[in-house]
């Protein structure tokens, strides 16, 4: 059974919030005790400035040691951003594929996970497994995730972990700005996911 004491948190944000830059930037600061697990893993990452500076992530002359493999510089072609590269080379960051590897002989204390919501039910499930099993030496999950549809109030799943009785979901609605601008689907329960960032039906 899972551990009670473990800490899930999951931010549910519209499309275009920088969901997976504040996923990346919170990895930075503890790249030793934290696996990042995404959809995809990236060669290279931009990220707004005002986001970089608002973690106080350390770049070009400051005393902070980044993680193995991993560069953040600026971009001419991308004033307003920084490139962040390497992600891809780093130990502790995994995609969605290699989800069964993360999980085997890694010293780690916290996950951080982007897009959970996008999972399949299988992958999601070997989560929910892995910690019934092993959630002793998990201390936090963070999860940043625009929802997949609107569920139920009541809805529960033990093979889902954002339906855990100890899961607090954080519902970020216009608190954070849009990055990109973007198109979504002209209807009613896609424009309160993807713009209003809601996960539950009224």
């Amino acid at each position: 059974m899972y551990n009670s004491k473990l800490k899930i948190k999951a931010y549910i944000a519209p499309r275009q919030t920088g969901k997976t830059c504040r996923a990346i930037l919170k990895w930075l600061k503890n790249p030793k005790e934290t696996i990042l697990l995404m959809h995809r893993v990236p060669y290279r990452f931009m990220i707004p400035k005002k986001l970089m500076i608002g973690y106080k992530i350390a770049l070009v002359n400051d005393s902070v040691e980044l993680p193995k493999n991993i560069s953040i510089h600026t971009d001419p072609e991308f004033k307003d951003k920084y490139a962040i590269e390497g992600l891809d080379k780093n130990d502790n960051v995994f995609s969605k594929t290699m989800i069964n590897r993360f999980f085997v002989g890694n010293d780690f204390t916290k996950i951080i996970i982007d897009e959970y919501c996008y999972y399949d039910k299988s992958t999601k499930k070997g989560i929910a497994n892995f910690l019934r099993e092993f959630s002793h030496q998990i201390d936090e999950i963070t999860i940043y995730s625009t929802s997949d549809m609107l569920y139920e109030k009541n809805h529960k799943d033990i093979d889902d972990i954002l339906f855990w009785p100890q899961t607090e979901i954080i519902s970020i609605g216009k608190k954070w700005d849009f990055i990109e601008p973007f198109n979504f689907y002209p209807n009613q329960d896609k424009e309160a996911i993807q713009v209003l960032g809601k996960m539950f039906k009224n």
